[in-house]
């Protein structure tokens, strides 16, 4: 109610000030040979371009985008495995990424080993994001947001601009998860056995198999007209229509105490004890809008583009977004019912 009382008192305001405008320009606009009229007329044509200006700059504010989201893994507090939940998708993808580079790369087993042991609750959050663990974790974030970026929905083949291993970022290509899930699988032994099945298909983008080695090809869909910046934990994509920035980053490592009752409820091999450690990570989506989208005739395209996206990330991501999705304040009421 506050806001729309807002609105009424600044559509008010700016048909006042327009009526006023407009008004100065027509009572000078037969009286040219004066020039106080002239000066009139181009008052009153000045005050109308500001006030457009503005009210657009306004409009175009309105639906800028700035949200921050919040995630978690839980590690098994002996072992300090990642479970995963197939209710909560970065969790399961988290979980698989990580086992796929440590089944590939034996040097990133034995760091990403080690860092583990270093993980305690209550840690020190600067000790921790400087460890070989949050470089991990916020290398497995980007490569999750990239894979996003390879859906083009809402734009068509002529306007997206594609990228790929030979035209990506060099921080890009040096993410370890890039490096090795989209090497190509022809070049990978692990993919020997079945790769006489698999060459089949020349267009082939991801694998999946059995014990869990994974390959997706390298291969970026933005804008024709954007250009992608990688600046520490952030991606940019820029155009001269909209700039989208995305950052991440750990925030600290805690008891896994409310959410392991959800991980538990939808478990079938593993339970979640106190022992455990929640590490809590978070991405922040800021998505600003140019006065030329107003005018541009893809701006329906990028609006939906960039929301699919955004709505994408926080599927993918957002951890009370989840809950709110599998309905989990209803469930659980429901089980503590049944359990009494």
């Amino acid at each position: 109610m506050k806001n729309k009382k807002s609105e009424i008192i600044e559509i008010i305001l700016i048909t006042i000030l327009i009526s006023l405008s407009i008004n100065l320009i027509s009572s000078s606009i037969f009286e040219l040979n004066d020039i106080k009229d002239i000066i009139i007329m181009s008052i009153g044509i000045i005050i109308c371009i500001i006030i457009i200006i503005y009210y657009l700059k306004v409009k175009v504010k309105s639906i800028n985008i700035d949200k921050i989201i919040t995630g978690n893994i839980i590690l098994n507090g002996e072992n300090k495995k990642i479970y995963k939940s197939l209710e909560y998708i970065s969790s399961f993808n988290i979980g698989s990424l990580i086992t796929a580079v440590m089944l590939e790369n034996k040097e990133f087993n034995k760091k990403y080993n080690n860092s583990l042991k270093k993980i305690k609750i209550n840690n020190n959050i600067i000790k921790l994001q400087k460890s070989y663990f949050s470089y991990v974790i916020n290398n497995v974030i980007e490569y999750q947001i990239l894979e996003l970026l390879t859906d083009y929905a809402y734009l068509d083949d002529e306007d997206i601009r594609t990228i790929d291993f030979n035209n990506a970022p060099k921080s890009i290509l040096n993410n370890i998860f890039v490096m090795t899930l989209a090497k190509d699988y022809k070049e990978r032994n692990v993919f020997h056995n079945n790769r006489s099945e698999i060459m089949k298909d020349a267009e082939l983008f991801s694998i999946i198999d059995d014990k869990g080695y994974i390959y997706n090809k390298l291969s970026i869909s933005i804008p024709k007209d954007a250009i992608l910046i990688t600046k520490g934990d952030s991606l940019i994509i820029k155009s001269k229509f909209f700039k989208i920035t995305i950052e991440w980053g750990i925030d600290d490592a805690s008891s896994p105490f409310p959410a392991m009752e959800f991980y538990n409820f939808f478990a079938n091999d593993y339970q979640i004890s106190e022992d455990d450690i929640q590490i809590s990570y978070y991405i922040e989506l800021k998505v600003k809008y140019s006065l030329l989208s107003m005018f541009s005739k893809k701006s329906n395209k990028y609006y939906l583009w960039i929301e699919c996206l955004i709505n994408q990330i926080i599927k993918d991501f957002d951890f009370d977004e989840c809950l709110k999705r599998n309905n989990w304040e209803l469930i659980k009421n429901i089980s503590r019912i049944i359990k009494k």
